[in-house]
Parts: structure tokens; C-alpha cells; sequence
């Protein structure tokens, strides 16, 4: 169970949560592109808009993810989005958390000790792709792109130049015959820790229910409810 939590809360880790501010070390995260794969772009600006454009016109999604850690750790659960600003990662394998955005609050619960900590959603590695509007010029973003068999991967790094301690998020994009289709994505906190999800069975524009957005207060229920969650 704590490995689960220490997994969970890798993935936002980068955001210091509101009640509890944290020191920021001042190394740089590693580079993200895989070693031995070759850059393979020479347009990058059209590749950007081509994501870009990609990313806008998805407005929900539901998907299995698989989520690892540098330190070996794994666990599966079932992702949902719904821009802008709704976020759900439900675990899928005994871990007792939930993480929820409502539109504007990022919050991480835990069922087995009943605690609930917030972010602003905006200022989490992944408020890039729950915004209204997604501009990855605005935001900096660079480019990579690594040849496969037929096709390729695009990469996309952001980094908030003002903000450093909330992370490094690479997005990234396989590109077949038949279009672009959003991987996964990888973040390296502050820290240097590196978290990767993988998405499964990705269903675009989905229709999600408003009552995912919401969740059980863990500090409202008796302890054996807690307990169930788990």
C-alpha cells in the first residue's frame, strides 16, 4: 500500500500542495529522449501545429493507463478527461487513492489514512492537457521525434521556465498512416524522479457522467467505509 501512494503521488508530485510548500532543488531533470533512437524531423513547427491541433480537438477521453516509476514501481487504473479541467485516475489494483479535478482543483484522496490534499489543477504538470485551449507555442514546448517501423514517435517537453518545481512533462505521440494517436506521457519532478503512463484502449470523446468529477470525503465516512474503498 505505500509503495501505491508513493506511486500515486509521484505523478503530481512536481505541484506543492497548498497547506504544505516545499523547497525547490536547484538541479536541472535529466534529458527525456530515449537514448539510441535517432531524431527524425525537419519541420518541427508543422509537427507542432499538427499536435496541437490534435490535442483541441479531443474534449474527452477514457482510457486504461499503466503508470511506473523509475524506482521499479507499478500500478494500472482507468483515466478520464474531459477539458477543460476534469481529470479522473481511478487504480484499478488495491491502491486506496483517487485523484479528481473538478475544473479548477486538482485533489488527491486517500482512502486508508482519510486524507484529501488539493492543487490548483493549473499549476500540476498535467494542466497542460485539461486547459480550454491548448497552445504549445505559448508554452514553450520542444520538439523530438524518433523513427519506427513504419512511422514515428513525437515527443513533446514542456517545462514552465517561471515555475521549474512543477516538473518536466513529455508528451508522447504515435504517428502511423492513419494519424496521430496520444502514447502516453512522461513527468520528472523537482527531484529527478521520473513517472511514465501508458494508455490502453483509448476511447476519444467519450461521454463521461458530471458525477466522476466529484468523490466520497474520506474524513465524512465512518473507518469501515474507508476500509471498502480500499
Amino acid at each position: 500500500m505505500i509503495a501505491g501512494i508513493a506511486l500515486a503521488m509521484t505523478l503530481f508530485a512536481a505541484a506543492p500542495a497548498a497547506a504544505e510548500p516545499a523547497p525547490v532543488p536547484s538541479a536541472e531533470p535529466a534529458p527525456v529522449p530515449a537514448a539510441g533512437e535517432a531524431a527524425a524531423t525537419q519541420k518541427p513547427e508543422r509537427d507542432l501545429a499538427r499536435i496541437e491541433a490534435y490535442l483541441n480537438s479531443i474534449r474527452s477521453l477514457d482510457a486504461d493507463f499503466v503508470q511506473e516509476t523509475s524506482d521499479g514501481q507499478v500500478a494500472h487504473g482507468r483515466l478520464m478527461l474531459e477539458r477543460p479541467g476534469r481529470l479522473r485516475f481511478e487504480y484499478s489494483d488495491g491502491t486506496p487513492l483517487l485523484l479528481v479535478s473538478n475544473g479548477r482543483i486538482l485533489t488527491f484522496i486517500d482512502y486508508s489514512v482519510g486524507q484529501v490534499t488539493r492543487w490548483p489543477i493549473d499549476d500540476t504538470p498535467l494542466g497542460l492537457l485539461v486547459r480550454d485551449h491548448i497552445d504549445l507555442a505559448a508554452a514553450g514546448a520542444v520538439f523530438n521525434a524518433v523513427a519506427l517501423a513504419g512511422g514515428r514517435r513525437l515527443l513533446v517537453t514542456v517545462r514552465d521556465a517561471a515555475h521549474p518545481e512543477r516538473g518536466l512533462l513529455t508528451l508522447s505521440f504515435l504517428e502511423r498512416p492513419g494519424g496521430l494517436r496520444l502514447e502516453g506521457w512522461e513527468v520528472v519532478d523537482a527531484q529527478g524522479t521520473v513517472t511514465r503512463v501508458r494508455l490502453e484502449n483509448l476511447r476519444l470523446d467519450a461521454v463521461l457522467a458530471d458525477a466522476l468529477w466529484s468523490f466520497d470525503d474520506p474524513r465524512k465516512l465512518p473507518s469501515q467505509r474507508r476500509r471498502r474503498r480500499r
